[in-house]
């Protein structure tokens, strides 16, 4: 038997059950949670403003790899040769393919929104994995983190809002 209550108010926290998990925090440490929470506000990312954000990334990174690949890739502690060059600046051009997408994503139809989604994910998992090998193997430097960053939070949300959609396609 499912049975579903609504949320408890942030307001109402000292009136929490004791067999809750936040009965573990002290009762200044709940009123403390609460106040920070409430501070904070009410966080929504919409799959628009999910797209835009890695939309501009994507670009952002791209026009760097395009048309300056040697700092950039310097940035990244990589080392710079002639066919390192060339493949950043192909890196860029599909970086700059996959911003646009993103881009005019915001707008399409769900079933197109749902290729996209799957595309990011299917190009960000491997990605995610080479970068973390060669951030762990030293052949990127620090900088390498910040792409692990963008490639797991880019597949993450990627796999939540096609969950998202799905479920909310398949329950009327």
């Amino acid at each position: 038997m499912e049975t579903t209550s609504a949320p408890l108010p942030i307001a109402d926290v000292d009136k929490l059950a004791d067999d809750s998990p936040m009965a573990v925090l002290d009762w200044q440490g709940r009123r403390h949670f609460a106040a920070l929470a409430e501070s904070l506000g009410s966080i929504n990312m919409t799959i628009k403003t999910f797209f835009v954000i890695f939309a501009v990334l994507a670009v952002m990174h791209g026009i760097g790899f395009v048309i300056v690949p040697d700092q950039v890739a310097s940035a990244y502690g990589l080392a710079v040769s002639a066919s390192s060059r060339l493949t950043a600046q192909l890196f860029g051009g599909a970086l700059l393919f996959w911003g646009v997408t993103l881009w005019f994503a915001r707008d399409f139809p769900s079933e197109a929104v749902r290729g996209v989604l799957i595309g990011t994910i299917i190009g960000d998992v491997p990605s995610l994995i080479v970068v973390v090998m060669g951030t762990l193997a030293g052949t990127m430097n620090a900088m390498g983190w910040v792409a692990v960053l963008i490639y797991l939070l880019s597949a993450v949300g990627s796999g939540y809002f096609l969950m998202e959609r799905t479920a909310r396609l398949s329950h009327p």
